[in-house]
């Protein structure tokens, strides 16, 4: 599948690799295509490229970014989460939407999927953690899309789970929230992904 992932940050360039590497042509968008010169295009070049858009932007940018883009009926995954601090904490701090995942929708008309926003840009590879796998939480009102995702999910190693519509990219936010809380300011440390156990 031929892959354009806007902005080439540290989750963007992790999905990228995992996803170039499971043998998938992937493309990154970027203001300065330079910088990577051997796979980097203009952010409307690698909408043009793709069959499937990933949206890893700083969250600030992303309207800026997405609104002259030509989006309307496109895969999107979106990877954003929009955070802030209060008292040493991260807090979710949702636009009027409701989550990142509603706002690209909106200002889009895309296909969207949010997923890959509830771990660290080390964990796109999809390497087991005491042997139990990661799940990517997945919300999309799009089932052909989803298929979609869960697809690329299981080609990383990963393992899809369907949270269910796209509102609920709420709750994949808030997780991510508690993800960094754990993570940075409870010193877990950035090896830490969420894995469901389902008792007998």
């Amino acid at each position: 599948m031929k892959i354009g992932i806007l902005g080439a940050g540290n989750v963007g360039v992790a999905l990228g690799e995992a996803l170039s590497k499971a043998g998938h042509a992937v493309r990154y968008g970027m203001r300065t295509p330079s910088k990577r010169p051997d796979d980097g295009l203009s952010f409307a070049q690698a909408v043009a490229f793709a069959e499937t858009v990933v949206v890893s932007l700083p969250y600030s940018a992303m309207e800026e970014v997405l609104t002259p883009l030509p989006l309307k009926g496109r895969l999107l995954i979106d990877t954003t989460n929009p955070m802030g601090w209060e008292d040493g904490s991260p807090v979710h701090t949702p636009p009027e939407a409701g989550s990142s995942g509603e706002q690209v929708a909106a200002l889009t008309g895309a296909r969207v999927v949010k997923g890959f926003n509830t771990f660290g840009a080390e964990h796109c590879a999809g390497a087991p953690i005491e042997e139990r796998p990661i799940d990517v939480m997945l919300a999309s009102d799009d089932g052909e899309a989803l298929t979609v995702v869960s697809s690329l999910c299981d080609d990383l190693g990963l393992r899809p789970i369907n949270v269910g519509p796209l509102h609920q990219a709420r709750a994949t936010e808030q997780l991510a929230v508690l993800w960094v809380q754990l993570a940075i300011v409870g010193g877990l440390g950035r090896n830490i992904a969420f894995s469901l156990v389902r008792g007998g």
